[in-house]
């Protein structure tokens, strides 16, 4: 099996696990119920597809840098302004404190996405240079905003997880594209079990098997 090294992940309600991200940062999977919503129930964090990947590769999560509800892009529900929360807005913090400095960053997973779909951001156009600051609150701008500031700070291996199930069509070829272009891996998935929209203890399983093949697959990329 590959072994990741050192792995980071940005990504949204998929990713998270109370007490295993940022603090401050909404989560969404849990162990002990809060309220009514049981989709959100796991039975503790080893299910979760990351901790999942982690053990099966013998690899090292540095750090969960994953928010729920948060899009890639900078417009998220309601048409609001979520710059606060957003992919590329997080990845900078972690620039700006010295993280990369301080932590070498083998593999990092981008798992998001959802949200930019379930919240009808405006889609826009793929972008490749002179992204503008109104430019990232579009879709696929902001993303191609976010793999620039990636490609050009964190030599490492980027692996886009899309979650086509739940994503428009137009936006998952666009993070293709995008992905292609700055040279980064992506890895299509689906057929996940769910509850309200989010993968259960099954689903996550799932995941991780999907993620576990195509690294099986592609050996000699990384």
């Amino acid at each position: 099996m590959v072994n990741l090294g050192n792995v980071l992940i940005l990504g949204d309600s998929y990713s998270t696990f109370k007490g295993f991200i940022p603090e401050g940062y909404l989560y969404y999977y849990l162990s002990e119920k809060e309220d009514d919503d049981e989709s959100r129930l796991l039975n503790n964090v080893d299910e979760t597809w990351w901790r999942q990947l982690i053990a099966k590769t013998g690899s090292n999560l540095v750090f969960n840098s994953s928010f729920s509800g948060s899009a890639v892009c900078n417009t998220g529900w309601t048409g609001r302004d979520s710059i606060t929360t957003s992919f590329s807005t997080r990845f900078k913090e972690l620039l700006d404190n010295g993280f990369f400095k301080e932590n070498k960053i083998d593999t990092l997973f981008i798992f998001g996405g959802t949200n930019d779909s379930w919240c009808d951001a405006p889609i826009g156009n793929l972008k490749f240079e002179n992204i503008e600051k109104e430019d990232t609150f579009n879709v696929l701008e902001g993303v191609c905003y976010l793999y620039d500031m990636v490609k050009n700070n964190l030599p490492a291996r980027v692996i886009v997880l899309l979650n086509v199930d739940e994503v428009k069509p137009e936006i998952t070829n666009g993070y293709i594209t995008a992905a292609e272009h700055y040279g980064f891996e992506y890895i299509k998935i689906k057929d996940l079990q769910k509850r309200a929209g989010h993968p259960d203890a099954t689903g996550m399983t799932q995941i991780c098997d999907q993620i576990l093949e195509y690294l099986e697959n592609n050996k000699t990329q990384g």
